[in-house]
């Protein structure tokens, strides 16, 4: 099957901000006419499920002003430190919102938090073998941490106390791998 072919023509910076830039673009479509769409720029992400060798994991509660309110969700940020890889960035995020490193981590994939607008992807990852450290807040970040299990996570899911798409779809994914995989040598390290 041939793909359809997309082809930005033009692009105009409409806003240049802290955290995103906004664009509008001028696109041929594989019928030959040219739409105009609008596009939120913004750095990668990293979400990270780090789990507890009794499989409880963290959570973390802090105010996002995009929704005006307090949001559950799994450790996660901005990669936007030229100088890190994802997997960087996420070990850096985990430390600094949980107190904790992990030793072993496993690629759960990308996710799009809408791609109909915003460039964003967020690279989510399992981490275990886990030490505590301590944390380190950002200047504006309040958080308030908590452990969960998977079962009191996908009530919270189900209850819309989580609503965080990227922390369901990585609860969800490691839900699914751990039932796959927690009879394995891999998840019975510490």
């Amino acid at each position: 099957m041939v793909k359809p072919q997309y082809e930005l023509v033009e692009s105009t910076l409409n806003y240049h901000g802290i955290l995103v830039d906004v664009t509008t673009d001028q696109v041929n479509y594989p019928n030959g006419h040219t739409y105009t769409r609008e596009k939120i720029h913004h750095c990668k992400g990293v979400c990270i499920l780090a789990l507890n060798p009794d499989h409880s994991f963290y959570v973390v509660n802090q105010y996002r002003h995009g929704v005006n309110q307090m949001v559950w969700e799994l450790p996660a940020g901005k990669a936007d430190h030229p100088d890190q890889t994802l997997l960087q960035a996420a070990k850096r995020e985990l430390e600094e919102e949980c107190g904790v490193i992990a030793k072993h981590w496993i690629d759960m994939g990308e996710f799009i938090p809408s791609g109909a607008y915003l460039s964003e992807t967020i690279q989510c990852y399992l981490a275990y073998g886990l030490t505590q450290t301590h944390t380190h807040f950002d200047d504006d970040e309040f958080i308030e941490i908590d452990k969960w299990t998977m079962d009191d996570a996908i009530t919270h899911i189900m209850d819309n106390t989580i609503t965080d798409g990227k922390t369901i779809a990585l609860i969800l994914k490691v839900n699914q791998w751990l039932n796959q995989h927690t009879n394995q040598k891999v998840m019975k390290s510490k």
